[in-house]
């Protein structure tokens, strides 16, 4: 059994994308990461940040970048309204 959680079988599979001990944390700071030099990529593609940083800097997207013509966001909840 997985010493982790107590679950599952514990395996290399299991534990790289089936661990319910890891899924709060280190999964979504493995994603975070993957997922921010992209987003980077994007920002500065739009004029919306002047520099990239590094893929490796601790560096954080802030929640709202802003220009007169597009909005992005990171990590922030978005919620579709019905117009009735």
């Amino acid at each position: 059994m997985c010493r982790l959680c107590g679950k599952a079988l514990e395996s290399v599979a299991h534990i790289l994308s089936g661990c319910s001990a890891l899924v709060q944390n280190k999964y979504l700071s493995r994603h975070d990461s993957a997922l921010k030099v992209l987003f980077y990529e994007m920002l500065h593609d739009l004029g919306l940040i002047d520099e990239i940083p590094l893929w490796y800097s601790p560096v954080k997207p802030k929640p709202v970048y802003e220009s007169d013509d597009v909005q992005a966001y990171w990590d922030v909840p978005t919620f579709a309204g019905i117009k009735r």
